[in-house]
């Protein structure tokens, strides 16, 4: 039987920055892919052969296991990330190193559904946020302890294949939003196929929060369109419910790995695109909702 064609697909170890043995590796494929002598590269990356449609889903060092999903596709340009669990991680995590403990100092954790506060941690002068693949609900006391954590620190919060960084002193409360569900579906959820058939085919994804509503700051949110993106400009564009059409909200530049950044102050359905949809001109678009929460 002829051998399955095989693609490129890079899976980064999240928080390694050096140099770093894998000794196992977990996928779908039929067969065990070989780790002798594997090693990540100085910024944590494995560059894997894999035939299309293999999900990625675990690597292991002498000090972590990683876990998540990475699919690979026929197009050479697959990519994503690998997180440690923090429950197992050797870092200290007592109380004291945690921005994400229960207020009231007991030890009955948070409820089931929400996010445990093993995931919250302060390193680096920062305070990391690790969603879990499934739970990415964080309870009203956590949100709490986040705020008043961001005093002192910006926020990070880790999902899968994006981040969300609020700046040091900008985390306020929202009346009436005591918790946030942090989750999001790229090119997936109920919303996708209308909102690519809003998009055409300038479409590059979608993004479809699972919270609506304004977030706690105006967010830093950088996720992978792919290298193939690499040193161009992108159009975002929000979803409104109201009127059932795409809004214009901003343009970034991708960056040499094939990740961008948008500023998010609220959550909703969005679409990137690689052209300007109906022939709007964007600095006098960019002018008529600055300011405006999308």
């Amino acid at each position: 039987m002829d051998s399955p064609d095989v693609y490129l697909t890079t899976v980064a170890l999240r928080n390694i920055s050096a140099a770093t043995a894998v000794s196992s590796l977990t996928t779908s494929a039929d067969y065990a892919y070989g780790t002798k002598d594997m090693m990540t590269d100085s910024d944590g990356k494995l560059f894997l052969y894999l035939p299309s449609g293999t999900k990625t889903t675990a690597a292991q060092t002498s000090a972590a296991v990683y876990t998540g999903e990475v699919i690979t596709r026929n197009d050479h340009q697959a990519s994503g990330t690998l997180s440690s669990d923090p429950a197992s991680s050797d870092d200290d995590s007592s109380d004291d190193n945690s921005s994400g403990g229960n207020s009231s100092g007991g030890g009955g954790g948070t409820p089931a559904g929400y996010l445990p506060d093993s995931a919250i941690r302060t390193t680096d002068n920062r305070v990391t946020v690790e969603l879990g693949g499934s739970v990415t609900r964080i309870a009203a006391d956590q949100m709490e302890n986040l705020i008043r954590a961001n005093r002192e620190s910006p926020v990070v919060i880790w999902g899968k294949g994006y981040t969300l960084t609020f700046p040091q002193g900008t985390m306020q409360a929202i009346p009436g939003q005591r918790e946030y569900d942090f989750g999001l579906q790229i090119n997936a959820g109920s919303p996708d196929q209308n909102l690519s058939a809003l998009a055409g085919d300038g479409l590059v994804l979608t993004v479809v929060f699972s919270h609506s509503g304004p977030l706690p700051a105006e967010a830093r949110m950088a996720f992978q369109v792919g290298t193939a993106y690499a040193g161009q400009t992108l159009y975002y564009y929000y979803y409104n419910p109201k009127t059932g059409q795409l809004e214009y909200v901003q343009s970034a530049i991708v960056q040499k790995d094939g990740t961008i950044t948008v500023r998010q102050s609220h959550c909703s359905d969005y679409v990137l695109t690689q052209r300007i949809l109906n022939g709007k001109d964007i600095s006098g678009e960019a002018e008529r909702i600055s300011g405006e929460d999308r």
